[in-house]
């Protein structure tokens, strides 16, 4: 069962529509057209950790006690949808009290209903915090890997401005800045052992300095 085959099932009334919207995994909701809840998904309910009887009938936005009273949700609803038949992965942000921020990908879908001249609003809601929190992390690395790099070459630079290349071959120019990139290179590894061995003698020996710092004191005294 697709989205499709349930905004067919949902535009016809059909009577199984409200037992399919169950079965489908993302959380759904169903509004009519003042925007007021007309049927929820299992897994909205669990989800958002809500109940049916505080969601049915109640208009999107005092759901929750206005938990979804959203800025961007509000724009999509009133400015996005009236101008199109359908969205697909609107971002929307809030921060719920029984779940914590949340990064939600909304899309919706306008029913029309020819018999009654009503319309209906499917929503699909699909959470993305922790896809949207491995980008973040993936942004930073990638940040912190350009930055590097551009040291890096930076770096190649400086050193092949202070390697001459008169009165040398190509292979005694490439002798040459070859024998200056490697000294650097063994210059900065000893530095990181060095710090790394700094850090692990504080670690293992500020227990011992910080036991006699008690001690001395008190002998004094």
């Amino acid at each position: 069962m697709t989205l499709e085959d349930l905004y067919r099932l949902l535009r016809n009334g059909h009577v199984q529509a409200q037992g399919i919207v169950d079965t489908v995994p993302d959380p759904l909701l169903v509004l009519d057209q003042n925007l007021c809840v007309q049927s929820a998904s299992r897994a909205f309910f669990t989800t958002f950790k809500v109940s049916r009887d505080e969601t049915i009938g109640q208009h999107i936005y005092e759901l929750g006690n206005g938990q979804w009273d959203i800025p961007e949700l509000r724009r999509l609803l009133e400015e996005v949808i009236p101008k199109s038949t359908a969205v697909v992965d609107y971002e929307v942000e809030q921060d719920f009290p029984s779940i914590g921020p949340r990064t939600m990908l909304v899309s919706a879908h306008r029913l029309f209903h020819p018999d009654d001249n009503s319309r209906t609003l499917l929503l699909s809601i699909v959470d993305a915090t922790e896809r949207r929190q491995r980008e973040a992390e993936k942004d930073v690395l990638l940040g912190e890997l350009r930055h590097r790099m551009k040291n890096l070459l930076a770096l190649v630079q400086a050193i092949a401005r202070q390697t001459t290349a008169a009165d040398r071959s190509g292979e005694e120019y490439r002798d040459a800045f070859m024998g200056r990139f490697n000294a650097l290179v063994i210059v900065e590894r000893s530095a990181m052992v060095t710090i790394v061995g700094v850090v692990w003698l504080a670690f293992k020996v500020w227990p011992s300095l910080a036991g006699l710092a008690t001690i001395v004191p008190a002998t004094g005294a």
